[in-house]
């Protein structure tokens, strides 16, 4: 079925003012951020009773219950897995969206980006806290700085990528 486009002739002789039905590349923008928004959100909420179902986190309770070190670290990885996942998937979607040329890729591409930012420091942070006892918060600082890196080239080698399309 084929739907006529908004300033297009109709059979009739009228011009469509209708909605525009979505093109694949708006598609894909609006899933990335629906899996950055929502999706994130239910990931962060999966991951937080993972951790508090194998003994690697605890509410209130007393940390020497708490399993720490390479096997806390170990325990908490499909969790880290599954958030990093679902953000990197919503960078994949936005790249190409804005290869599609979509209206929507910038934002999503915006925010999916610091969904990923925001997966890769939350996890790292939380993976270094687990591992070391000492020192925690500057091995964090610098995880910090390792995102940062990491995200700038996913989207330096994504957006070159993207342009070769046009």
């Amino acid at each position: 079925m084929r739907t006529r486009q908004v300033g297009q002739p109709s059979r009739d002789g009228g011009v469509g003012t209708g909605p525009r039905p979505l093109g694949n590349g708006e598609r894909l923008g609006r899933f990335a951020m629906l899996l950055v928004f929502p999706g994130l959100l239910a990931a962060l909420v999966a991951t937080t009773v993972w951790q508090l179902a194998t003994g690697v986190a605890s509410m209130g309770g007393d940390e020497a219950d708490m399993t720490r070190g390479w096997k806390g670290f170990w325990l908490s990885a499909p969790g880290y897995a599954l958030v990093i996942a679902l953000t990197s998937t919503a960078v994949v979607l936005a790249l190409r969206a804005r290869r599609a040329g979509a209206s929507n890729s910038r934002a999503a591409l915006i925010v999916s980006s610091l969904g990923l930012l925001f997966a890769l420091a939350t996890s790292t942070r939380d993976g270094s806290e687990i591992v070391m006892t000492t020192r925690a918060a500057t091995a964090a600082w610098m995880f910090f700085g390792i995102d940062l890196l990491v995200v700038a080239l996913v989207l330096f080698v994504g957006l070159r990528w993207a342009r070769r399309a046009h």
